[in-house]
């Protein structure tokens, strides 16, 4: 007599199965977490830079106003005594007012900037001072 014996381990396939798509689940989540987070932290690099380069413009563009008040009031003396023209003069104040411009564009920048900071570090309530109470039975413990 001669005999054999095969065995064929069944398992719970469909147990298994499950088991890898949520290990495939986690996986996933995981790298989307990781894609979040690298996101995260290049759009407050991308702020601070924004907010650093806000606050250059702004030292420039006083530095520019400071310049033309300097221009116009040499300008003013000048005409004064007669060494300069009425022309000469205007054209001085169209550059003192262009500068006054380009610092408050340089200053609503950097306000900007500041803002985006705050969103994209997740401060900006905290910084305006802004509270949000949620409504009676809404769920949300405090």
């Amino acid at each position: 007599r001669v005999g054999l014996e095969f065995r064929i381990p069944i398992g719970n396939r469909a147990a298994k199965a499950g088991a890898a798509i949520a290990r495939s689940a986690e996986r996933q989540a995981g790298a989307d977490l990781e894609r979040a987070r690298k996101a995260v932290r290049a759009e407050i690099l991308d702020a601070a830079a924004a907010l650093g380069t806000a606050g250059q413009r702004i030292e420039a563009a006083r530095a520019a106003r400071e310049a033309a008040e300097v221009q116009l009031s040499a300008e003013r003396e000048r005409y004064a005594t007669g060494l300069s023209t009425n022309f000469l003069v205007l054209t001085r104040q169209n550059d003192l007012a262009r500068a006054r411009l380009d610092e408050i564009a340089a200053l609503t920048d950097y306000r900007r900037a500041r803002a985006e900071m705050g969103r994209a570090t997740g401060s900006l309530l905290e910084e305006r001072d802004i509270t949000i109470d949620a409504p009676e039975g809404a769920g949300v413990t405090r």
